[in-house]
């Protein structure tokens, strides 16, 4: 006979996270339970020899348990924060003048931190969609890569899919740091430029 069955884990975050290996289910039968076979999941397929068989259970990311959707959606709008806070340094230190050593120093940082989740930390799940919006400092922009977004199912190691990192958005940092690169060429081959014509007016001289 084949059981088929749902748990749901009071705290699915805590699972797989305290041990730097998968935590394991035991499953006990009654006395005079007629057992042959007992499956798990989808895929995995345990022979009962005994009346206690076990399972290792990897870390588990239920987002529909309170605290984790609630972690979730809190990420979902840093993302957006975190955009605006970064355009915002960029435009205001241009006005006033002062540099933007402050605005590359916070996206240094913000680089560093989106890189933790890969080592192979085992943090608590939610944890991850809090780090996840300094993805911005990379440029990762989109959930979805736009025109390749069959490179989003793709993934170096479950760290990378935990995270939600994909070949496509690392496609993504790719592609914009090439935009980004090609950007500052021509800003720079411009600013040569004027520097080099006989400017008239020394106010368009000084400011160039």
């Amino acid at each position: 006979m084949t059981i088929n069955f749902t748990m749901v884990f009071e705290e699915p975050y805590m699972i797989g996270l305290l041990l730097k290996k998968s935590d394991k289910l035991f499953i006990d039968l009654n006395d005079g339970f007629n057992y042959t076979k007992m499956f798990f999941g989808n895929l995995s397929e345990i022979r009962l020899m005994t009346k206690t068989a076990n399972a290792a259970l990897p870390m588990t990311f239920d987002w529909t348990n309170e605290k984790m959707a609630l972690m979730r959606s809190i990420a979902k709008n840093m993302y957006w924060a975190m955009i605006g806070l970064i355009g915002s340094q960029f435009i205001m230190l241009m006005l006033r003048r002062v540099g933007l050593l402050p605005v590359w120093i916070l996206i240094e940082y913000l680089q560093l931190i989106a890189f933790m989740p890969i080592y192979n930390f085992r943090l608590i799940p939610y944890l991850y969609d809090a780090f996840k919006p300094s993805l911005v400092s990379h440029m990762i922009l989109f959930d979805r890569t736009p025109i390749y977004d069959e490179l989003d199912n793709d993934y170096f190691n479950s760290n990378y899919e935990f995270y939600w990192l994909s070949v496509g958005k690392l496609f993504q940092a790719f592609f914009w740091g090439g935009v980004i690169l090609v950007i500052i060429f021509i800003l720079n081959l411009t600013v040569f430029i004027f520097t080099k014509c006989n400017i008239q007016n020394a106010k368009c001289k000084a400011w160039f």
